[in-house]
C-alpha cells in the first residue's frame, strides 16, 4: 500500500511540475542544464537507457543534485505530462 502512495505523490508532483513550467524535458537539455547547474533535481523513468542513466547519475553527483529513479517508465511520463512522445528524463529548474 505504502508503494501506491507513493507512486501517487510522484505523479502529482510531476503534474505540479510540468504545471508550472518548472520541468525541463529532453535528455541533451536536462544534462547540459545539469552541467551548467541550472536543476535541482532529476527524474528518471524505470526504464530509462542505460547509457542515459549513467551519464545523469554522473554529472548530478558531480553537482550535488538530488536523483530520483521513478517508479513510472517512459511511457507513463510521457502521458503523465501531457506529452505525445516518450520521456526518460525530467529535471526541476532551480
Amino acid at each position: 500500500m505504502a508503494a501506491k502512495t507513493e507512486s501517487v505523490k510522484q505523479i502529482l508532483e510531476i503534474k505540479e511540475l510540468v504545471n508550472s513550467g518548472n520541468a525541463i524535458i529532453g535528455n541533451n537539455k536536462v544534462l547540459n542544464a545539469i552541467k551548467n547547474g541550472n536543476v535541482q533535481r532529476v527524474l528518471l523513468a524505470k526504464n530509462a537507457p542505460e547509457e542515459l542513466k549513467s551519464d545523469a547519475k554522473y554529472y548530478a553527483n558531480l553537482a550535488n543534485i538530488e536523483f530520483v529513479e521513478l517508479e513510472q517508465d517512459n511511457e507513463e511520463l510521457g502521458v503523465i505530462c501531457k506529452k505525445n512522445f516518450f520521456i526518460a528524463i525530467i529535471g526541476v529548474s532551480a
